[in-house]
């Protein structure tokens, strides 16, 4: 298995997670099927075991060389997540004080979001920078204890992590080789754990899904289906990945 194969599977584990999850909603909805429904949380729980570390594991293969394009794609999907959460701020204080409210002024004089997408690292920064300058001046601080901007301040938290995992990206990661052959091991062991965790939570999904088959494809949880990002489908990677595990014939 390569290091782009196995951290495609990691990301993997996590697409197939949330479309458990979704498939338990629709479980939930038929009161008989109980047993079914006991069937996919234990789908769920193989792949939220280790979610956390698997996660900063992600994080820290990035660093790689292998990864660049990676690194890359996850810095874009980042940068995306703050102006998204930026635009809803404009449109929740636009909808709950009015367009000529003065905060809107104060917070987002320019709502140049389009130009931001294309813009370069250092105007995103200058941007940045004005923006946390602004939400720390005692006018802005006084008006967001409105009761009407109770919705404003995850929306800015949200923001403000999306934004710190966008420079995360960019951070100086200089490894030396036998760092990196530590974390190229440790990327490999944990898609070889995954790999197993996928296997076992499909059948397990399956098995739950069996009274509503058709709904098995519908939610993305057969094999072809599963994808991530931009690399190869997931179930060709757990079968390599199978091929490791499995034992001598």
């Amino acid at each position: 298995m390569t290091v782009p194969e196995a951290f495609e599977l990691l990301r993997a584990a996590s697409i197939f997670e949330e479309r458990l999850l979704c498939a338990r909603e629709e479980l939930a909805a038929h009161s008989y099927l109980v047993r079914e429904l006991g069937w996919i949380d234990m789908a769920a729980a193989l792949l939220s075991e280790g979610a956390r570390e698997r996660q900063a594991l992600e994080e820290r293969a990035e660093a790689l060389p292998e990864l660049e394009q990676t690194r890359q794609a996850g810095a874009a999907l980042s940068l995306s997540r703050w102006l998204d959460a930026l635009e809803r701020a404009v449109a929740g204080i636009t909808f709950h004080l009015g367009a000529r409210d003065p905060l809107l002024e104060a917070l987002f004089p320019h709502q140049r979001f389009a130009q931001l997408r294309r813009s370069k690292r250092p105007q995103l920064e200058e941007y940045a920078a004005e923006l946390t300058r602004r939400l720390q001046s005692t006018y802005v601080i006084r008006m967001m204890t409105r009761a009407e901007l109770d919705f404003a301040q995850p929306v800015l938290e949200e923001a403000e992590r999306a934004l710190a995992r966008w420079r995360a990206h960019f951070e100086a990661r200089e490894l030396t080789e036998e760092a990196r052959a530590a974390l190229r091991r440790d990327l490999l062991l944990a898609a070889e754990r995954v790999a197993l965790s996928l296997r076992q939570s499909r059948s397990l999904a399956e098995a739950a899904m069996a009274p509503l088959p058709e709904r098995f494809e519908a939610h993305g949880l057969a094999a072809r289906a599963l994808k991530g990002g931009k690399g190869r489908a997931a179930s060709e990677l757990e079968a390599i990945a199978a091929r490791r595990l499995a034992p001598p014939l």
